[in-house]
């Protein structure tokens, strides 16, 4: 249940929307500039920690699912309401810098223009989201045991996140043609500059695009895709009413630099190493940390009040680590990327003062950004400082290539070298150690608390499932001795006594009178299950299928594994209890508690 009631919920966002608004104005008008965008620019990432306050703060995800009901079977509008609410903070962070920026006068879009030309900029990349999650969630709905199994496993998310590049690889450069309301560069003089380079470059594109991007002083370009059947040169149109042809031709000639040197494609791989990496150092890191002298200290802070902002601090090292990653490691190609691409057009065999030229009109319509620093790219006055110097010696261009190999050289074998130090680390001995710590401390809590902590059942519910019988045991009747009546308890207890596959903790009649006591006090979807599986395991395989009937009638939409539990029950088949049990696969507490939930397949 949320911890604060709707209406008071209600109130604190309304405040905390407020103060965001007011801080957004103050950060704005301290730092005003000829051209708005840029000063609140900084504050689009903080904006998202501040939306996630509201499910971490506020419980927006319970209210939601208390609201909804049925939502707990569909994860994925829980998610879209999330971005939803970041968009929402997005769009009071624009309406205080358009505020701030009237004084500019007339021809600035009014404050809802600018937030949906903004917003129409992150669709192309909402969308293949967005269809990977529902299909996600119709294949946790459909009666496949085994293909929910692959699903939760490291190879069904690597499915997922592979199925998502490759969505996005397809249909990004699309939507962006619709979103973005590009249209194709009509066929004239600019058109003919445009195709002379790209044929000397030896380049295919599906289509060169004027794209207006809804807000004055945008001037750029840009290539977006990396197969040539979808991909597209983007131009402003502003490009083409500042630059002169031979202007224009250095900029399409540093665009073509981007895709023959791959560039798209090595800001994926770095992607790709930052998640190979956090995938492979997660488990030591997080297990070695348990295992420490401050493991239990850890765990019972991150866990034992209770509060979704213990979730949220436990969340931000990784966030931190991802910003670092991508600020000061990927930055520094990027940058260097597009040095790269300035050079090209001396290899091109043009005038680098024609790119310099180009480089310092945008600056100018930008609003005198000449000596901005920048984290992904160098400032104007580097790049064009380094055209100069350059032209003036031209081995600076194989310099600059050689130094970048080089870079990337050592940034392979650093990664490679973390992977491999990752498999090398004693992480089983650590676990067993972090595994003691974690079950002293549920042990001391339950000794002190008025009644057990949630955590507690998902731990014993843990060690059920991979059959530390013994320990689990301890845990559910430690809980039962403080909490007698707690329905979770008996039944994750009576669960246990009715599938533990070591007949030393199996006791058919015990699972019974614990499944009778819990689904007289909570009649569940999921207690009933227990109930009838304890009939089943009693031999009294009629009334089991009755009171089975009955958790099919509550289960809402998610009901495959209630239907796969009558049939066997119908076909009288001999009980399997795996360690990693299919059925339901939580017996705790907590959003979607009692409801299969089998895996999330989250790219």
């Amino acid at each position: 249940r949320p911890a604060l009631s709707p209406a008071a919920a209600g109130a604190a966002w309304i405040l905390k929307a407020g103060l965001w608004w007011a801080l957004c104005r103050t950060w704005v008008a301290g730092r005003g500039e000829g051209v708005p965008g840029r000063p609140a620019a900084r504050l689009e990432i903080p904006a998202l920690a501040v939306a996630g306050l509201d499910f971490y703060w506020l419980d927006a995800k319970a209210h939601l699912l208390a609201l909804l009901p049925f939502l707990d079977r569909w994860p994925s509008v829980v998610e879209f309401a999330g971005v939803a609410d970041y968009c929402l903070h997005l769009c009071l962070l624009w309406g205080a810098e358009r505020a701030a920026a009237r004084r500019l006068g007339p021809g600035l879009p009014s404050a809802a223009a600018l937030c949906w030309a903004r917003l129409r900029l992150l669709l192309p990349v909402f969308v293949p989201y967005a269809v990977l999650a529902v299909a996600a969630d119709i294949l946790d709905a459909l009666p496949w045991p085994a293909l929910h199994r692959a699903l939760r496993g490291p190879w069904g998310e690597a499915a997922f996140t592979a199925a998502f590049l490759l969505l996005a690889v397809a249909a990004v450069p699309k939507l962006v043609r619709r979103f973005w309301r590009c249209r194709p560069l009509p066929d004239g003089p600019w058109r003919a500059s445009v195709d002379a380079v790209l044929r000397r470059e030896g380049l295919r594109f599906a289509e060169v695009l004027l794209w207006p991007p809804g807000e004055p002083g945008i001037c750029t370009a840009a290539v977006l895709g990396v197969v040539p059947r979808w991909r597209y040169l983007l131009l402003t149109p502003c490009l083409l009413q500042a630059l002169t042809p031979a202007e224009l031709q250095a900029v399409v000639a540093h665009e073509a630099a981007h895709v023959r040197h791959r560039h798209l494609l090595r800001h994926l791989a770095f992607l790709a190493a930052f998640g190979a990496l956090l995938y492979l150092w997660a488990e030591p890191a997080w297990t070695g940390l348990l295992a420490s002298p401050a493991g239990p200290w850890l765990l019972e802070t991150l866990e034992g009040d209770g509060s979704g902002l213990s979730g949220l601090a436990a969340g931000l090292p990784v966030l931190g680590l991802f910003l670092c990653y991508f600020r000061f490691v990927m930055g520094y190609f990027m940058r260097h990327f597009e040095r790269q691409a300035d050079a090209h057009v001396l290899e091109a065999g043009l005038d680098p003062r024609h790119l310099a030229g180009a480089l310092e009109k945008v600056s100018a319509l930008a609003g005198g950004v000449r000596d901005r620093p920048n984290w992904h790219h160098f400032s104007i006055a580097e790049r064009v400082a380094f055209l100069a110097a350059a032209a003036r010696r031209p081995a600076l261009v194989a310099e600059h290539r050689l130094r970048l190999r080089r870079a990337q050289a050592l940034f392979a074998a650093t990664a490679l070298a973390l992977g491999t130090a990752a498999w090398a680390l004693p992480t089983a001995a650590w676990r067993a150690a972090a595994e003691d710590n974690v079950f002293r401390l549920a042990l001391d809590r339950l000794d002190r608390a008025a009644r057990p902590p949630g955590w507690t059942l998902r731990l014993a519910a843990e060690l059920q499932e991979v059959g530390d019988y013994g320990r689990a045991l301890r845990l559910y009747e430690r809980m039962l001795a403080t909490a007698p009546d707690d329905p979770e308890v008996l039944n994750g207890l009576a669960w246990l006594r009715a599938t533990a596959d070591d007949p030393a903790y199996r006791d058919p009649a015990a699972a019974l009178r614990l499944a009778r006591r819990a689904a007289k006090i909570a009649p569940a979807p999921h207690v009933l299950d227990t109930l009838a599986e304890a009939l089943f395991r009693n031999g009294r395989t009629a009334e089991a299928l009755e009171v089975e009937r009955r958790a099919l009638e509550r289960a809402g939409p998610d009901r495959a594994y209630y239907l796969s539990q009558i049939e066997r029950f119908r076909r009288r088949r001999p009980p399997a209890a795996p360690k990693t049990k299919t059925a339901p696969p939580s017996r705790s507490p907590g959003p979607g508690a009692g409801a299969p939930s089998p895996g999330s397949g989250r790219p």
